[in-house]
């Protein structure tokens, strides 16, 4: 799979651990002022899994949004996205992962990045 930012093996990522942070992007991604959305498709096939949070970190400011990884019905693969804004002050670069307690059983299929505009323009 190919995004404008570079290209992505696939299946991106199965997770099974402890449950630590997994970086999918970055860091060492900078972004120009302006808005995005990050588009993750996960397939979550464990119940211990329901912790799960996708994050925009940047490297200067800290976790900047989150939002629960989504379960698709009947353990189908859904996708989570997730809106955010890079100010002209936001400076640094920016990592996309997914955090939580129990990461087990979660595969990460996709991870698209799209960006909405920059300065409120399409």
């Amino acid at each position: 799979m190919k995004t404008r930012y570079g290209p992505v093996k696939d299946p991106i990522l199965d997770l099974a651990g402890t449950g630590r942070k997994h970086k999918l992007y970055g860091p060492g991604m900078v972004l120009s002022p302006g808005e995005y959305r990050i588009e993750m498709d996960a397939l979550i096939f464990d119940e211990r899994a329901d912790e799960a949070v996708v994050e925009v970190y940047s490297t200067t400011t800290g976790l900047v949004t989150s939002a629960p990884l989504l379960r698709g019905p009947h353990g189908h693969p859904t996708t989570t996205r997730l809106e955010f804004t890079i100010g002209q002050q936001d400076q640094g670069s920016w990592e996309f992962r997914i955090a939580g307690n129990n990461l087990y059983g979660i595969r990460v299929t996709g991870v698209r990045l799209r960006s909405a505009g920059q300065g409120g323009k399409t």
